[in-house]
């Protein structure tokens, strides 16, 4: 996804002005302290037993070798979904469905999941209300769909893009939801309502256009 060249690490790269967010040294540090994002590592086994909390059970991927310079993220959303429904597809096939583009953006989802024959409900993008966006997201969750979710990553390197990112949603509590970030970024996290709803640093929904991209995946034909 487009977001993540902008933060290839200096170090690694030797780009003047790139900078990988999630490959700065002491990023677990600055994840624990911030209060809103919990990290879950090993999670995905729980079952959603606690009171109120629902757990899908998908671990969570890394992007395919060679595109870490682009972010497969969209490709490895898709691609857990599949497993979810029982089925598995390369990263490169789902990239080919959505037309062979450098990775797969908000504007390439629906063709690659038409192509591949994936059964999935829309968000309601004249829907502004970041709130019920949230509610929406856990209800699929509550009946067994993970979704595909656009997200901001705070602080803004892409003030002009209403997505940097797509994690997959797969689990939530009274007050989070449980979303794959992939493992090339952070994993399996729980992101508080309030922080998704915020321009708070981290992980958010909330963003300047008030548009939101969700991708409720219902099944495989």
């Amino acid at each position: 996804m487009h977001f993540l060249p902008n933060r290839v690490a200096r170090e690694n790269t030797g780009a003047s002005n790139r900078s990988h967010w999630y490959s700065r040294p002491g990023r677990w540090l600055v994840a624990l302290l911030a209060g809103p994002a919990l990290l879950l590592a090993g999670c995905e086994g729980s079952g959603g037993t606690e009171a109120g909390a629902v757990n899908l059970g998908i671990a969570d991927r890394a992007w395919a070798p060679g595109h870490e310079d682009v972010g497969w993220c969209g490709e490895t959303c898709i691609q857990m979904a599949l497993a979810y429904y029982g089925r598995e597809e390369t990263q490169t096939a789902i990239n080919a469905a959505a037309g062979s583009p450098t990775d797969i953006t908000e504007d390439d989802m629906d063709r690659a999941l038409r192509t591949l024959g994936v059964a999935y409900e829309a968000w309601d993008a004249a829907n502004s209300d970041v709130g019920h966006f949230i509610g929406w997201v856990k209800a699929h969750v509550n009946s067994g769909h993970p979704v595909i979710c656009g997200t901001k990553y705070y602080p803004d390197e892409a003030p002009e893009w209403y997505v940097d990112h797509f994690a997959l949603a797969v689990g939530y509590d009274d007050a989070s939801l449980i979303l794959n970030t992939q493992a090339n970024c952070d994993g399996q996290i729980a992101v508080s309502d309030a922080q998704l709803a915020s321009q708070s640093d981290g992980y958010a929904f909330a963003n300047r256009y008030q548009r939101y991209f969700g991708r409720a995946i219902t099944g495989v034909r």
